[in-house]
């Protein structure tokens, strides 16, 4: 079940014994809403914060602001084509003695400066685009600012664990010390029963390759995945 940063800050403050109707309160919770949930959604790649951006190049233009939201870019391909774009930083890019004032379809993408006035990352391309491409980018978004009657963007099961982050810092500015200590294990604990289903999704199974099997030398190890065994 869905619910607002008005309906969960209330809930709150009804929890606590305060007047959920104090125009004040509510907003000082609201508040501790807002700093429990950055805090949930910029510690970890949830799969809940995964967003699709898409970039339009333009003749000569090399490099373009990412959308507000968008943390960390995972993976870009020319949507047309279906090519995909490998990820090389800039400094590799100058390092390695490219040209960087070379014209042609994109086959890199990098990370350039910040764009203060936008307030937004920018990504560049190599060879900076010759032509209109649009290029889809896979991306990890970033936490948003949450609005009092808009419900919070996250799985049901999350809605829970920001109560709880948000009542231990309820308790916190009461000075009870005992229930919030209490309630913030609780807190750290479910947080990190979360992260053991979320971050681990069931298709996410590791399966032996052809590659992994040595073609020579009968005696010669198996070689596991990187990622075989999951450690918590």
């Amino acid at each position: 079940m869905a619910k607002t940063l008005t309906q969960l800050s209330t809930d709150v403050l009804d929890e606590i014994g305060e007047d959920s109707t104090d125009a004040a309160l509510l907003a000082l919770c609201a508040k501790w809403v807002q700093r429990v949930y950055d805090e949930i959604g910029n510690e970890l790649d949830w799969r809940f914060n995964y967003i699709l951006d898409t970039i339009t190049t333009v003749d000569g233009t090399r490099t373009y602001d990412l959308n507000v939201n968008v943390r960390d870019v995972s993976s870009a391909r020319i949507q047309t084509s279906g090519e995909v774009l490998g990820y090389r930083s800039k400094d590799s890019l100058f390092n390695g003695g490219y040209d960087m004032e070379n014209k042609d379809t994109p086959y890199f993408y990098y990370f350039d400066e910040f764009n203060a006035a936008t307030n937004t990352g920018k990504i560049g391309f190599f060879p900076i685009p010759g032509s209109v491409k649009v290029i889809d980018l896979n991306c990890q978004g970033r936490s948003v600012t949450l609005v009092g009657g808009t419900d919070i963007p996250v799985p049901t099961d999350f809605l829970t664990l920001i109560h709880e982050g948000t009542l231990a810092l309820a308790h916190r500015h009461e000075r009870e010390w005992e229930a919030f200590d209490k309630v913030y294990g609780m807190y750290i604990a479910h947080k990190q029963n979360l992260k053991k289903v979320y971050m681990h999704p069931n298709g996410q199974v590791n399966v032996m390759q052809p590659t992994d099997i040595p073609r020579s030398g009968g005696l010669n190890p198996v070689r596991l995945p990187p990622g075989r065994f999951r450690n918590f």
